[in-house]
């Protein structure tokens, strides 16, 4: 069952969007909101993703040079992860293996709104995207 742009995923997700956008593909969250988890859908109509998480690495901006956040993501499954983070600024690199006949991936907060974090295009060989997180 699919979802709607209100409630991608058709309802799966039972709490309010915790993540606030800043800019395109750059989001903002209280620490005292964490964790978050993210949700890869299939369409913008929030339908299950037939494509998986191949790789999800997320980055501390406060560092020079950026540094890999051992330990995150933690509860990965194929179509979602969840983040715990403490005060920062981080990049969070997400590659996907493709469903063959799939042209687009989306990635939203899994929450009751529609909060995307961003997209990536399938069928021009884009297997990667990513999104800024500030916790606050």
């Amino acid at each position: 069952m699919g979802g709607n742009p209100i409630n991608p995923a058709g309802g799966a997700a039972a709490g309010p969007c915790k993540m606030t956008p800043v800019s395109l593909r750059a989001f903002q969250i209280k620490a005292s909101d964490m964790p978050v988890t993210i949700k890869l859908c299939e369409n913008e109509q929030g339908d299950p993703a037939k494509s998986t998480f191949s790789t999800i690495t997320v980055r501390s901006l406060s560092t020079n040079p950026p540094t890999v956040i051992k330990g995150q993501p933690t509860a990965v499954t194929k179509t979602t992860f969840t983040l715990t983070l403490p005060v920062g600024l981080y990049y969070v690199g997400i590659v996907v293996n493709p469903f063959p006949g799939s042209a687009m991936a989306y990635v939203y907060e899994d929450c009751a709104g529609s909060n995307q974090l961003t997209d990536i295009q399938l069928d021009v060989g884009d297997l990667s995207g990513y999104f800024t997180l500030r916790v606050v």
